[in-house]
């Protein structure tokens, strides 16, 4: 059987009462309007004595008073206690109201605290309470899906905001490592410079060397081939003006001029060829000279050349290490702001369910 409400409304029992004052009042009222009002009426000859009726003109001393004219009127007198009881939800029910099953009383009947009035059909009520509670346990259900799926992506979100602090991490300390070895490597090759300029230095001091000591032998060779082509000259001539000087095969010769030219041009040949070997010994010793200088000339040029890439290397990887940190930082701030929108939205998504809980609660209590 349905369960049944009893819905009560108030007492009317001081009507009665109201109704007594009221009808005493209007007997008085109407008494003293015949009375004292309408004299010579039925009714003045009813109440007033025969004798004041009936004589002649009479007297009386004239006096200021007040005369009090009366209106008759007709008209209803209800009570201000009045109540209406209906099988309306107070509450926002249905648009049609409740379905009353019975009603107790009558129009008219008198009724006391307490009493039932009417009762309620409230089968349809509990089933839109059962299906409003079912409704209520699906809609949690959904509320429990979508706060796991927000809770998934807060936690992907955390997920991928820590990778991507990890990556940028190790780009940047591999980065800073390229740097830094860059800077070793530079190091190392300003110390490369600093010593090819000491060889060049060195190698220069020496070519200069060898080139002076060339200048000198070579001076000298130049003297003393002169002299050798002088003492050539010399005996050759003697003997082209002296035929005989020169002796013969069997008889040497005993020209003491031509023996002295002979003597002078063999001595001047020796010292030529001793001082040819100097000669030749310093130009080669120069030339080598010449090319280990050029060499380190070359070479330090080489190492300042790579100095200086290697300068510029590195001053556009340090940029680039900036740059790269500026990205760092921008990637670091948008997967944050990526990650405090997914918890933002899983605090949303637990208001609303909070609140759609409490709507579907309030439609069951009602």
């Amino acid at each position: 059987m349905a369960k049944q409400d009893f819905l009560t409304g108030k007492k009317h029992h001081k009507l009665r009462t109201i109704l007594i004052v009221v009808g005493i009042v209007a007997a008085v009222i109407g008494i003293t309007f015949w009375k004292d009002v309408l004299p010579g009426s039925l009714l003045d000859r009813w109440f007033r004595p025969a004798s004041e009726t009936e004589a002649g003109v009479m007297t009386a001393q004239a006096v200021v008073t007040d005369v009090e004219q009366i209106y008759a009127t007709s008209g209803s007198i209800t009570s201000n206690d009045k109540e209406t009881v209906n099988a309306e939800s107070s509450e926002g029910g249905s648009p049609t109201g409740y379905v009353v099953s019975k009603v107790n009383v009558a129009v008219g009947d008198t009724v006391e605290k307490g009493d039932v009035l009417f009762t309620l059909d409230m089968s349809q009520s509990e089933a839109k309470l059962e299906t409003e509670q079912k409704k209520l346990e699906l809609q949690q259900s959904a509320n429990e899906i979508d706060t796991n799926a927000a809770s998934r992506k807060y936690g992907e979100a955390q997920e991928t905001s820590g990778q991507q602090n990890a990556t940028d991490t190790r780009k940047l300390q591999q980065s800073a490592d390229d740097v830094d070895w860059s800077i070793v490597d530079d190091s190392e090759g300003s110390a490369a410079v600093k010593y090819y300029i000491d060889e060049e230095e060195k190698a220069k001091i020496a070519y200069e060397k060898a080139f002076s000591t060339f200048q000198d032998i070579s001076a000298k060779y130049n003297t003393m081939q002169a002299d050798s082509d002088t003492a050539t000259y010399n005996l050759s001539k003697y003997s082209a003006e002296n035929p005989s000087s020169a002796g013969s095969s069997g008889s040497p010769s005993t020209d003491s001029k031509f023996l002295d030219l002979v003597k002078a041009q063999t001595l001047a040949a020796a010292e030529l060829a001793n001082i040819k070997n100097d000669y030749t010994n310093a130009q080669t010793e120069m030339t080598n000279k010449k090319t280990a200088y050029d060499t380190a000339t070359a070479t330090r040029k080489t190492a300042e050349s790579t100095l200086s890439t290697n300068d510029k290397a590195i001053t556009s990887t340090y940029r680039a290490l900036l740059d790269q940190a500026d990205t760092a930082q921008t990637n670091s701030r948008t997967t944050y702001e990526a990650e405090r929108s997914q918890a933002d939205a899983v605090a949303k998504q637990q208001i609303a369910n909070e609140t759609t809980t409490l709507d579907s609660q309030q439609n069951i209590s009602q």
